[in-house]
């Protein structure tokens, strides 16, 4: 029946554009009503034709200069043509006359929204709301109005308000996939993913098989680690709609983080066949399958999935990583090196792909290669101390304690106040540790003494990484005295 009804209005409206065609094709003047211009100039807006609605608008304000709705129109079209300011005064003229006319309200949030004017545009939206009870404004356009009530707070970043309305948008319509998936996301980022999952719980309560809800209870479940409650509701989704792609992907997702990588696998091979237009994601299927080979140590298949993916998007340098790591391990070191490389060439800005090339490199025994690759991974991200662990050891194996002394101290020197306290002292205990087996090795007992003491004092838990590094500092009674020493006392310890 909506079919019919649409297509009923379809050929409506293509009656309206060829009469209105032929009165200007003919220079002539016909009677069209508001509804009908309304109709006409929607359409042309549609094809974004701006001077189709200027010749439409100029003949319909001629017939019906007082009309509101045309006039709204005009606002409309001064706005997409970059005239903001004399759309917002035409609309507020009217205004005056006609002032709890939801309409107006509606554009004029809609233009103070494209000014970023979002505290400007929030109060407009309101006030259509407002007036929703009075112009009996339909559930389809009280939902379109609180989705974008919240998209103007997500912007301004009130997530707490974001969240508010778009609830008021769900309750109206669950089966709209924007406003869902916006509500798991903005639940996500506020922290407050129980009571979005309390929510949709509710939901389902009266709409059991709205596959929107179930997924996103399912994506709301995956982000706060409750994985088996993930796989269960984008099974709900499967059951309402087993063709749905993405509900295959989040389920195989959900299964790798259970390490259920076989079940993944199985996942991700059934999102393929009903993927099938986009070839980034289809690629990220691929990647995902490597993934899950890889984890079951199933290299060859981890590297045929892998390569897959490059073939479809040869910019996920992440595949060419694996593939290099995978080769390592089977020993295949030139091939190995060659994909680590790749990675670096296709994603420069990378600082991961750097490091492993490095740590690839010194395993071969190529220094000086290494040593370059460490430094293009400390240009950028000078904060990851386990990149200046490995640089600094590069030295080491070449005997020279002082170049390898002074990197760790400049990594110690490094500190990002935007992580906690507890975390860069960890981070920087993990430097100490290794500072004091260098200066050791370099004759300087006293000074890694003391290291030894700062290292025990900002994490003693991680003295065992000496002894990793340099198992035969156990031997070292002078060590083990200062290591016994500094131990916490364990009822302190508690009540801390």
């Amino acid at each position: 029946m909506q079919e019919y009804f649409n297509e009923n209005n379809n050929q409506n409206i293509n009656i309206l554009i060829k009469r209105f065609e032929e009165m200007l094709t003919k220079n002539e003047h016909y009677f069209f009503d508001i509804e009908d211009f309304e109709d006409i100039i929607d359409y042309y807006f549609e094809q974004h034709n701006i001077k189709k609605i200027k010749q439409i608008l100029k003949y319909a304000l001629e017939q019906h200069p007082n009309s509101t709705s045309l006039i709204i129109k005009k606002a409309q079209l001064l706005s997409l043509t970059n005239k903001p300011e004399k759309a917002l005064n035409t609309l507020s003229e009217i205004e005056l006359l006609e002032p709890n006319n939801f309409e107006i309200f509606i554009t004029k949030a809609d233009i103070y929204s494209q000014q970023k004017q979002h505290d400007k545009a929030i109060k407009e939206y309101t006030k259509a709301i407002n007036e929703s009870d009075v112009y009996q404004i339909d559930d389809e356009d009280k939902e379109e109005i609180f989705s974008n009530i919240a998209n103007e707070y997500q912007i301004i970043g009130n997530y707490n308000k974001a969240i508010e309305f778009l609830k008021k948008a769900v309750i109206i319509n669950p089966d709209n996939e924007d406003n869902t998936l916006n509500l798991a996301y903005c639940s996500e980022i506020n922290n407050s993913l129980e009571d979005a999952i309390d929510f949709f719980n509710k939901i389902l309560d009266n709409k059991p098989y709205s596959k929107e809800i179930w997924f996103g209870l399912g994506m709301s479940y995956n982000s706060i680690g409750l994985y088996e409650k993930a796989v269960n509701a984008y099974d709900f989704v499967i059951a309402i709609d087993d063709h749905l792609s993405v509900a295959y992907f989040n389920k195989a997702d959900s299964l790798t983080e259970l390490k259920q990588y076989k079940e993944a696998i199985k996942a991700y091979k059934q999102t393929l066949l009903y993927e099938h237009t986009s070839t980034e994601f289809i690629a990220t299927v691929y990647y995902g399958i490597g993934e899950c080979y890889e984890k079951i140590k199933n290299f060859q298949l981890a590297i045929k999935y892998y390569k897959k993916s490059i073939e479809l998007d040869n910019t996920i340098s992440d595949a060419y990583i694996n593939i290099g790591i995978i080769l390592d391990k089977l020993n295949c070191p030139n091939q190995a090196l060659k994909y680590l490389q790749k990675a670096t060439t296709i994603k420069p800005q990378y600082s991961g792909a750097w490091h492993i090339l490095g740590q690839t490199q010194f395993k071969y025994k190529l220094y000086d290669n290494a040593i370059e690759s460490y430094k293009k991974a400390l240009e950028l991200n000078k904060k990851n101390k386990k990149i200046w662990l490995d640089y600094s050891n590069v030295f080491t194996k070449q005997n020279n304690y002082e170049e390898a002394i002074e990197i760790i101290k400049q990594g110690i020197n490094q500190d990002d106040k935007d992580y906690p306290s507890e975390i860069r002292e960890a981070d920087n205990a993990d430097l100490y540790y290794r500072l004091t087996a260098y200066l050791i090795n370099y004759g300087k007992s006293k000074q890694a003494y003391n290291c030894l003491e700062i290292a025990l004092m900002l994490n003693y838990d991680k003295h065992s990484k000496l002894f990793e590094y340099q198992p035969n500092l156990k031997n070292n009674t002078y060590i083990i005295e200062i290591i016994e020493t500094n131990k916490p006392d364990i009822s302190e310890k508690n009540k801390k």
